[in-house]
């Protein structure tokens, strides 16, 4: 029995990626709900924890599809380029949020 929360993320991750925004958003959204992994290592050993069977098949088909595609990713220069600048923008935040917040004593 898929959950309701389960069904929302079928609807996000079950759509083609056709162009390179597409498959920014798809990373993101991996990212946005806590089901990003390293894009070499099979998704299943990866998120088995995380996610039912059914959707880790949609995730993996999507993730194979990005590969397929052989899209420009500029200076990221592919998948888990993009995911590395995702996390370090991730890393920025958080030092700017330690570095300008007031110190409690």
């Amino acid at each position: 029995m898929t959950t309701k929360n389960e069904k929302h993320l079928f609807e996000i991750f079950d759509r083609q990626i056709k162009n390179i925004d597409d498959a920014k958003q798809f990373i993101r959204n991996l990212k946005r709900y806590d089901l990003l992994f390293h894009f070499d290592d099979d998704v299943f050993d990866c998120l088995q924890e995380k996610a039912s069977f059914e959707l880790l098949k949609v995730i993996d088909s999507r993730v194979n599809e990005i590969y397929e595609k052989k899209f420009d990713w500029g200076e990221c220069e592919c998948p888990l380029g993009y995911v590395l600048e995702l996390l370090k923008e991730d890393d920025s935040k958080v030092s700017n949020e330690v570095m300008f917040s007031p110190k409690v004593i």
